[in-house]
């Protein structure tokens, strides 16, 4: 099958490409070719596409919107609407629009032949809207699995960040943990690239030293800045104790983040303290482990529940493991692909 593909970057190799349909159609044998493709048996766009001309263009093949964020649930107005204006002005959009983002989404995916989005709460809120998307999560098969030992705790520790520059804004999260161990040494190991944008990839530059150094108030405290790779992701996991996945739960689409984040943690054998997101509030419940942190002192608390126990922090890996195993494995996120095209 040739699948015509309008990616979430330009050379469609962005994370968001490379772990969904792309490693689906190379694992499934289908080939990639443009959008605009006279081969295609089907078309694939993305909330990076050209959302504009899909709103009113009918194809002669069936087409599927793929959203990887909670994009609807942007509140903020001004930022809904800025959305739209920076697709316009970049190369998303040949003509600019003057509708919200987040209708504009809506509307496309009431013309396509199908919508696939990241988690159960995006899926509710797209059903909201009267839409019935497919519920896919990322394949992490770039992501290895370590399965040494799981560290003790000694007089240093530390904490394993990944993600990209725009979420470090969340750090001031863990000032509870920082200010709570000042006779300790805590190194944040932190993964990511070293400049982005706040927008769009485009707007307002981040120097992500500069980020987390605005941060990091406690004298304790060091980091280091790894670039993203996943061999980094492996190596660095295996010396860190604990993964770490604050979140600011008032920033627009961030508070309907999918879970793949906390669950490629567990993929690196990472025992993993998370903000209240309703993603990792689900998934932690389904695996029975108590990592969730609903204050600045729950940070403090957990880390020390999880140090002065060798048992927990073993029972919580073997849960992890087991939950990765039922709810995420690579086989099962290939027949949900499947099922997306064999009913179209």
């Amino acid at each position: 099958m040739f699948i015509g593909y309008s990616g979430y970057s330009a050379d469609n190799q962005g994370i968001a490409d490379r772990r969904r349909i792309m490693f689906w159609a190379r694992e499934r044998g289908h080939q990639i070719v443009g959008i605009d493709d006279n081969r295609a048996d089907v078309k694939v766009i993305t909330s990076s596409s050209d959302l504009e001309f899909w709103r009113e263009h009918r194809s002669n093949v069936p087409v599927v919107l793929d959203v990887v964020d909670g994009l609807l649930a942007e509140r903020s107005i001004v930022k809904d609407y800025s959305r739209s204006v920076a697709s316009s002005s970049k190369r998303n959009f040949k003509k600019f629009t003057s509708m919200r983002f987040s209708n504009l989404l809506t509307e496309v995916a009431g013309r396509v032949d199908s919508v696939i989005c990241s988690s159960h709460e995006q899926r509710l809120e797209w059903i909201e809207r009267g839409v019935y998307p497919h519920q896919i999560l990322d394949f992490h098969e770039e992501i290895p699995e370590v399965n040494g030992p799981v560290l003790d705790f000694s007089k240093k520790i530390n904490l394993f960040w990944e993600g990209l520059p725009v979420t470090l804004n969340s750090l001031s999260q863990l000032k509870g943990l920082f200010d709570s161990n000042q006779k300790r040494v805590i190194q944040l190991q932190l993964l990511t690239v070293r400049n982005s944008y706040h927008f769009r990839n485009k707007y307002f530059p981040i120097s992500t030293f500069d980020l987390v150094a605005k941060q990091i108030k406690s004298q304790n405290v060091s980091f280091k800045v790894w670039d993203w790779s996943p061999e980094n992701c492996g190596s660095v996991a295996k010396h860190s104790h604990l993964g770490v996945i604050p979140v600011s739960l008032t920033t627009g689409y961030h508070r309907l983040k999918a879970e793949n984040r906390l669950l490629i943690m567990w993929r690196l054998g990472l025992n993993t303290l998370t903000s209240p997101l309703a993603s990792y509030t689900r998934v932690m419940k389904a695996a029975e482990i108590d990592g969730v942190c609903l204050s600045k002192s729950d940070w403090s608390q957990k880390l020390k529940q999880i140090e002065n126990s060798s048992n927990l922090r073993e029972e919580n890996r073997e849960k992890a493991t087991n939950y990765l195993r039922l709810n995420h494995s690579k086989e099962g996120l290939l027949r949900r692909w499947d099922s997306v095209f064999e009913k179209l």
